[in-house]
């Protein structure tokens, strides 16, 4: 970071459920670190790891990002949209902003809508793009989060 004159809170950190869960003790102190020096951490997959509960009290967290093979489920089967709900209200009662991935539809868009969900990302909203395209999509469309 001493590299970069970008200041710790303009950085949000995504760390994958699967990499903290290599080495939990040393995830925990270096999200602690950088926490610390103001960045904004995220954890990235939820849901399809082998994670516990108690974990996501634990990490130094803001964000959950909730893995789109859940999202892709929600139009599959009732159960799949439960669980979504299901896991939207857990980080909503440990204080943690919920983002869910792989949003494709309006249905998805609605549905996440419904359940609570505060932003989300994915094809509804663009496809990856090169920096320059990107600059432009976000000064001519600022609407990226699912809540408005």
């Amino acid at each position: 970071m001493s590299d970069h004159p970008v200041p710790a809170g303009c950085l949000h950190i995504e760390i994958t459920e699967s990499a903290v869960m290599r080495d939990v003790a040393r995830s925990q102190d270096v999200l602690r670190q950088l926490k610390a020096l103001g960045c904004h951490m995220a954890l990235d997959d939820f849901g399809t790891g082998h994670s516990s509960l108690s974990l996501l009290q634990r990490l130094p967290l803001d964000y959950v990002k909730i893995d789109r093979s859940f999202i892709a489920a929600m139009s599959g089967e009732f159960s799949g949209e439960s669980m979504v709900g299901a896991i939207i209200q857990i980080a909503r009662i440990l204080r943690l902003t919920v983002i869910a991935e792989g949003i494709e539809a309006e249905t998805d868009e609605l549905r996440l809508r419904a359940l609570g969900c505060q932003f989300g990302q994915g094809y509804r909203y663009g496809k990856p793009l090169p920096a320059p395209q990107w600059q432009d999509v976000l000064f001519a469309n600022r609407r990226l989060g699912v809540a408005q």
